[in-house]
């Protein structure tokens, strides 16, 4: 149950902070504050991660460091191209899907070409309704 709920957290954070991107972009503020504003959300997490480290979990390990900072890293690289898109004047139907599935489609193809991981029937399925339903969200 725990996890669900720390899942859960992480989905609906996540959603925040890309709504405050869109947010900072239409009101024409990506150009001054996008640094901070990402930095308050990685900083934050970062806070939190440490909390929940100190409360009762334990310290992570230096490998748990090293995987967390570089998915930090990969994340935070992904939300300034996010922004730097919709500042661009890309709309925003076509930069959320589009990233969102990107990311999906990164992840799968790591997971096959580096890991060796094997699809199955409805890891393809899922795939493909992912890519399927990008092209739908995408379209105006």
């Amino acid at each position: 149950m725990k996890w669900l709920q720390l899942m859960l957290g992480a989905m609906l954070t996540n959603g925040l902070a890309l709504v405050g991107l869109k947010v900072l972009a239409e009101a024409g503020l990506s150009e001054r504050y996008q640094n901070q504003y990402l930095f308050a959300w990685y900083a934050s997490g970062l806070i939190v991660a440490s909390l929940y480290s100190l409360k009762g979990f334990g310290m992570p390990s230096a490998r748990e460091i090293g995987i967390g900072g570089a998915m930090s890293l990969m994340s935070f690289t992904g939300q300034v191209c996010l922004s730097m898109a919709l500042t661009g004047g890309a709309p925003g139907y076509l930069v959320y899907p589009i990233g969102a599935g990107a990311s999906v489609l990164f992840v799968a193809i790591v997971g096959v070409a580096v890991f060796r991981e094997k699809l199955t029937a409805y890891g393809v399925a899922g795939i493909v309704c992912g890519l399927i339903s990008v092209v739908i969200l995408s379209l105006p």
